[in-house]
């Protein structure tokens, strides 16, 4: 999937860098998919229509999804380097 997805032309990144810098492809996979839903706390498209529903604004949610972002971040990003025993520092 990391390969195959490529949206505008882009070209894939995981799996090439991977390879050049001989890490596990699954380590590179789970990284990039963490890394994902990392970021995807930063601009909660997925809660529109339910602050639409609730009729809550946005800034009133924002702080919640910064704090989940910074505590996900650490956890995430503490269990890459736990977990990935073959990274090369």
């Amino acid at each position: 999937m990391w390969t195959a997805r490529t949206l505008g032309g882009a070209r894939p990144f995981a799996i090439p860098a991977a390879r050049d810098l001989h890490a596990s492809y699954a380590d590179t996979t789970m990284a990039v998919a963490m890394g994902e839903s990392v970021a995807n706390m930063l601009h909660p498209f997925f809660a529109l229509p339910i602050l639409a529903i609730a009729g809550i604004k946005m800034r009133r949610m924002m702080g919640f999804t910064v704090a989940t972002f910074f505590i996900s971040l650490i956890v995430f990003g503490a269990s890459l380097l736990l977990l990935c025993p073959d990274r090369k520092l």
